[in-house]
């Protein structure tokens, strides 16, 4: 009888001991670990080189042309640090994230609803956009008809297509 409660008040006092310890790791800072990706570079054009941009989304057409007064955006003269800041976001493009090659239709780039077309010395860069990414916070976009599928952030997608928002253009 004395044995087993020697067992029992050691089981306790390791039950208690774990306890503790349990305790103490549960208010231990987890870590989550992810990879991080660089981004991923697709232009690096001046604006001043960029003079011409035609965006289309859902058959609308609006035509950016540069001349020596500033922009015009379908014959009508705009803001210019506005449409410098949308001319800036192409000219030095960037991907938040390389997805890889893949079904165009799944990302929404079979046919894109929305496009970007940037003449920069006289070479002319295809922008596809597609569907937004699962996260919630980018944008599926295919460069110069390319096998590789990009994410940029949602908002560089928004205000490239802000002009769309406008009734005057």
């Amino acid at each position: 009888m004395v044995e087993s409660r020697k067992t029992v008040i050691i089981l306790t006092v390791l039950a208690l001991v774990l306890a503790v310890v349990l305790m103490a790791l549960s208010h231990i800072p987890h870590r989550t670990y992810t990879i991080e990706q660089d981004e991923v570079n697709l232009f690096s054009y001046k604006t001043e080189l960029v003079k011409n941009v035609v965006l289309t989304k859902k058959g609308d057409r609006i035509e950016l042309i540069q001349d020596s007064e500033g922009w015009l955006a379908n014959n009508v003269r705009i803001d210019y640090s506005r449409a410098d800041l949308i001319v800036a976001l192409l000219a030095y493009l960037y991907s938040d994230n390389y997805v890889g090659a893949g079904d165009f239709s799944t990302y929404g780039l079979e046919t894109p609803t929305s496009r970007a077309l940037m003449t920069v010395n006289g070479r002319v860069h295809l922008i596809d956009f597609g569907f937004t990414a699962a996260n919630g916070i980018s944008v599926y976009m295919r460069v110069d008809e390319g096998s590789d599928v990009y994410t940029v952030p949602k908002e560089v997608y928004e205000i490239v297509f802000s002009l769309f928002k406008e009734e005057k253009i």
